[in-house]
């Protein structure tokens, strides 16, 4: 196994934890706390990233700035909200993107 193999391997892995946590809320849904996990389990797979960055949390959601070498090209990392209509329960969900 060559070891681009190998680090598609660890990509594969890594984006199956980020996929199998659940992060789907209800319109009105303030219960953080599945977002608290997801925040956990990315500071855990990308420890370089919080730590090089500095990280603000406004209700669940993230906001990250990333200083470079260069102040004029700055890096921004975001999430956006995905909603969708759900007929079985009659409401709106949504889920966050990165």
């Amino acid at each position: 196994m060559t070891t681009d193999d190998l680090r598609d391997q660890q990509y594969a892995r890594t984006l199956q934890r980020l996929i199998r946590m659940e992060t789907v809320s209800m319109d009105g849904d303030r219960n953080t706390e599945k977002f608290v996990r997801f925040h956990s389990l990315l500071r855990e797979l990308f420890p370089n990233l919080f730590d090089k960055s500095d990280v603000e949390n406004f209700s669940g959601s993230l906001l990250m700035r990333w200083p470079g070498a260069y102040s004029e090209k700055p890096v921004l990392l975001m999430t956006i909200t995905m909603w969708w209509k759900r007929p079985e329960v009659g409401a709106m969900s949504r889920f966050p993107v990165i």
